[in-house]
């Protein structure tokens, strides 16, 4: 048995012409060029009042180290990439669950700076706000 790692995503990003929807028209956009397996993995939500997006971005269900793992991180850092492109805007929240082979979860949740987003804040496992 291999360690999974679950990592999901939130971002959150405000809308500024929520007449046209600029933001919203990219980020669709974006993500229907995405491979379509790992398309299914987005989410898209809206706020009741104030222009807000919400995108969650689900785990790619695979073991840590598989091909399926790698390309589904190069997706959720290029994502977040385009984002922090063409949105000011946005927050990302990253939340991890590890599970490991003794079937114990250890839960952290991260809140990351919306310029600094990487799966390498992995690598710190103390969990809790990473500072910038």
């Amino acid at each position: 048995m291999g360690t999974l790692i679950e990592k999901h995503m939130i971002v959150n990003v405000w809308e500024s012409d929520w007449e046209n929807k600029p933001t919203e028209k990219k980020i669709d956009k974006y993500i229907k060029k995405i491979k379509e397996e790992y398309r299914n993995l987005f989410g898209k939500f809206h706020s009741v009042t104030n222009g807000y997006l919400f995108y969650f971005v689900a785990w790619d269900g695979s073991k840590e180290g598989w091909d399926v793992q790698q390309e589904a991180k190069e997706i959720r850092e290029n994502f977040v990439k385009f984002v922090k492109e063409i949105s000011l805007n946005s927050t990302i929240l990253f939340i991890k669950e590890n599970v490991y082979e003794e079937n114990e979860p250890d839960y952290n949740i991260w809140e990351i700076d919306k310029r600094e987003w990487t799966d390498e804040h992995d690598a710190n496992d103390e969990g809790g706000e990473q500072d910038e």
